[in-house]
């Protein structure tokens, strides 16, 4: 499916769980890989590391409300507005997360790295989210016992890969923002030129919603099942491999 264009702006519109929106200064496009094929990328290495816990495996999403919008159903006024908080925080350099709001991206807890290319390394996506499990000391608390560790997406993203809830549904797509090249006036009749821009990601959705304000989203069996799934598990990833996994961007200067 082709790119859709829309311009960037610093417009607080929706993603759970996301903080800090950098809006972009000229238009990008837009590209979530594969958005028609009725398979998520990544399941199979996620649901292993579920399984590996004791969890049941994501369904796979088949209803609207739990999948990731489409990039063609945006438009609004002349612009493309929801994937806007996704290719500001993947463009703007000095962008780490992405921004909450509660308009377009339906409820869920969602799963997020950033990406070298837009060839996913899976393995790479179920280890960087798995090292967040040393960011809880205990059980992994409601959302209002402890607002600051939910602050961090690398956190809330392992509870999204553990989402222990009944029937857990997954959609994980690999998200593509193109800022393209442009060419300014400049002084003493000099343009200022910027090359292309191209952000990569790997964003998951998974639902029902994982993170609740009143309630822990593991049982303290779940809990000690999934860190006994974990010890001992984390393999040698490569130098190159494991800048990818603790990327905060996927920044490609063409």
């Amino acid at each position: 499916m082709g790119s859709k264009c829309f311009p960037l702006s610093v417009a607080l519109v929706a993603l759970t769980c996301f903080r800090t929106c950098v809006g972009a200064l000229r238009p990008a496009c837009v590209h979530v890989a594969d958005e028609s094929r009725e398979d998520p990328v990544c399941l199979d290495e996620i649901n292993a590391a579920r399984e590996a816990a004791g969890l049941a495996h994501f369904k796979v999403a088949t209803q609207e409300e739990h999948k990731l919008p489409k990039t063609e159903t945006d438009l609004e006024e002349g612009e493309y507005t929801t994937w806007n908080p996704v290719c500001d925080a993947l463009i703007a350099e000095n962008s780490e997360e992405l921004e909450e709001s509660t308009e377009g991206f339906k409820s869920g807890t969602y799963a997020f790295m950033a990406l070298e290319s837009e060839t996913p390394d899976c393995a790479a996506a179920v280890s960087h989210w798995k090292d967040a499990a040393s960011n809880f000391t205990t059980i992994p608390p409601a959302k209002n016992k402890e607002t600051e560790l939910y602050d961090k997406q690398h956190n809330v993203s392992f509870i999204a890969m553990y989402n222990p809830s009944n029937d857990a549904a997954a959609d994980c797509r690999v998200v593509t923002c193109t800022l393209p090249a442009t060419s300014s006036p400049g002084a003493a009749n000099f343009r200022n030129t910027e090359k292309e821009k191209k952000g990569y990601a790997l964003l998951c959705m998974t639902t029902p919603e994982a993170l609740k304000d009143n309630e822990a989203p593991f049982t303290e069996e779940q809990w000690n099942k999934i860190k006994a799934s974990l010890t001992g598990s984390a393999a040698a990833v490569a130098p190159s491999l494991l800048a990818v996994a603790i990327a905060a961007l996927g920044l490609v200067t063409l």
